[in-house]
């Protein structure tokens, strides 16, 4: 009787040990075609000789990614727009109607629009170049002649506008709904950087 109760003990274990060390192909594991908040994802890292395992969760990586107000959606993953979660990433837009500083954030892959200018001067200085800048100024909203929407390169700095070097600032002196400007910064130097603005529609005066 004994040989028998070790003998169905030593089957029950050694079913148990191949019920949870079975090898599985990453081929045939279900598929997940829907996510939730609380679905979880492993994070495994090796570090100063050992391998760690950490968990994550959608919902973890939603507010990891989520671009904040003014800022940039650099992550290729998603972005969050009004609180919604979207898998295409869409360029943050930047309220640029009033005169103000724009950070290195507000310059980094986005829309600046000036909607609310409402025929007032609106002089936008641009942060100091450095590497990976690029946005988008657009005209929204139009103001009469001399209520300009103005770049203005940082202080102790200028910019190239149209292919033409060392200018101060790019004007749209009559804002007019449609005009909008292209810039980025490209390097010029060992470790030196430069803005390029590029008229898309509208004139633009510079100086």
């Amino acid at each position: 009787m004994k040989k028998i109760v070790l003998l169905v003990l030593l089957i029950v274990t050694l079913v148990t040990i191949t019920t949870w060390s079975a090898d599985v192909k990453m081929s045939e594991l279900p598929v997940v075609t829907t996510l939730t908040d609380n679905d979880l994802f492993m994070l495994s890292y090796y570090s100063g000789g050992l391998y760690y395992s950490k968990k994550i969760t959608v919902g973890n990586i939603k507010t990891v990614l989520s671009p904040v107000a003014g800022s940039s959606s650099i992550i290729t993953v998603g972005t969050v727009v009004n609180g919604t979660w979207n898998s295409a990433v869409l360029p943050v837009e930047v309220d640029g109607h009033a005169t103000g500083n724009l950070t290195a954030v507000q310059v980094s892959g986005t829309i600046i629009h000036n909607i609310g200018q409402s025929n007032t001067i609106a002089n936008l200085t641009l942060p100091a170049a450095a590497q990976g800048y690029s946005f988008l100024l657009q005209v929204g909203e139009t103001s009469t002649a001399g209520n300009y929407l103005r770049l203005v390169a940082a202080s102790g700095s200028t910019m190239y506008v149209d292919g033409v070097a060392s200018k101060d600032y790019a004007s749209f002196d009559s804002p007019t709904i449609g005009d909008w400007l292209s810039c980025f910064t490209a390097k010029v130097g060992a470790s030196t950087y430069n803005w390029f603005c590029t008229t898309g529609r509208g004139t633009v005066t510079t100086n």
